[in-house]
């Protein structure tokens, strides 16, 4: 019995990653669980991105909320290929299918994260100065916001790897 595409319960458990149900996600991978990560993804950075962008204008938010995701997915795609490549250098059984879920799990944890970071960064961005021409708050409106969105999206990758790669730990040595 297959679980429906956009079932949110799942979030809560990748977010806690407990090896059970994340062991069973990789080994019996289907289309609904693809899905599911895609729509975290891009529900999650497009947010985000459209919280990112809306400090300049509001279709520069529309263009970050589409831009990031798609960021985001291609370069999943990219590490996951890599590391299915240097996987068997590295003595690790995995293959190129889960080394790409692995990869992807990671990026629905970050979006997840990122996209409950969005109200935060747009109410920073909301409550910040707009940008003028000739202005000498605008290079201190732009350090604040660029070193906001920068420590939101750094905390988020690293909590997401780190997570992760304690499973992926846990889930080799048993």
């Amino acid at each position: 019995m297959n679980a429906p595409a956009l079932d949110l319960r799942h979030v809560p458990v990748l977010l806690r990653g407990e090896p059970r149900p994340i062991r069973a996600w990789l080994e019996q991978w289907d289309a609904h669980r693809l899905t599911f990560c895609a729509v975290v993804i891009v529900a999650g950075t497009g947010i985000f991105g459209a919280a990112l962008g809306s400090w300049r204008a509001p279709l520069q938010a529309l263009y970050t909320a589409i831009k990031l995701p798609l960021i985001l997915l291609l370069t999943a795609l990219g590490n996951g290929l890599l590391n299915a490549m240097l996987a068997p250098l590295l003595g690790l059984n995995l293959g190129l299918r889960q080394s790409l879920l692995a990869v992807l799990m990671s990026f629905t944890i970050a979006a997840a994260i990122l996209g409950a970071f969005s109200p935060l960064l747009y109410f920073l961005i909301w409550n910040t100065p707009p940008l003028v021409a000739g202005a000498g708050t605008n290079v201190t409106a732009h350090s604040l916001i660029l070193l906001s969105e920068t420590t939101l999206i750094a905390f988020a990758g690293a909590v997401a790897n780190v997570r992760l790669w304690q499973l992926l730990r846990e889930l080799s040595g048993s």
